[in-house]
C-alpha cells in the first residue's frame, strides 16, 4: 500500500473489490439473518475459513445443517456439529467457508 492511501491497514479491497472487513460483516449478517435463533455466529481462520453457529435447541441443528448447503450459492460445505467449547448448554455447526 503507497504512503498517500486512506484506506486502514487490514481493510485491503477482497476480490470484490470490497474491503475484507466489509466482506466478514456481510457473511456475519447473512448467517445471523438465516438463523434468528442462534446465540452466537462466529467466522473463524486456522488456516482454514469457517464459520460457527450455536443454538441452544438441539433440534434445530439437523434443519441449520441442511440450510446451510443452500446459502449464498453454496459458499458452505463440510457442515459438520458438535458440542460448544466451555457451553455445555450449546451446539455448535460448523461449515467451511469457499471464496
Amino acid at each position: 500500500m503507497d504512503s498517500g492511501s486512506t484506506r486502514p491497514e487490514g481493510a485491503e479491497p477482497g476480490p470484490g473489490n470490497q474491503p475484507i472487513a466489509g466482506q466478514l460483516a456481510e457473511i456475519r449478517e447473512s448467517l445471523r439473518a438465516a438463523f434468528p435463533r442462534a446465540k452466537n455466529v462466529l467466522l473463524e481462520f486456522d488456516g482454514t475459513f469457517k464459520a460457527h453457529i450455536d443454538v441452544r435447541e438441539g433440534e434445530l441443528v439437523p434443519a441449520i445443517e441442511a440450510q446451510l448447503a443452500h446459502i449464498d450459492n453454496g459458499r458452505f460445505t463440510r457442515v459438520e456439529h458438535g458440542a460448544t467449547p466451555h457451553h455445555p448448554f450449546l451446539h455448535r455447526i460448523s461449515a467451511v467457508i469457499s471464496a
